[in-house]
């Protein structure tokens, strides 16, 4: 996404750099004070760590309760 600012108007656009009509937009060329926004891929959020990896979790929870039902018996 990419903030542009002209005749005191704010204009955001969103752009998706892998389509070849980007090469044409007037937002291909940034000009002075432009905010470029990029959102973050899920794929990147998971690998960041602020999101909990399901399997892992999934694993603990099994070695959890199966631990549990033994030392009830």
């Amino acid at each position: 996404m990419i903030i542009r600012h002209e005749d005191g108007k704010q204009k955001v656009a969103r752009i998706d750099f892998t389509q070849t009509d980007f090469f044409k937009s007037p937002y291909y060329f940034l000009k002075q004070n432009d905010v470029v926004y990029v959102e973050p891929s899920l794929k990147g959020v998971k690998k960041s760590g602020f999101l909990p990896d399901i399997p892992s979790l999934l694993s603990l929870f099994t070695v959890v309760l199966s631990t549990t039902i033994i030392l009830t018996r």
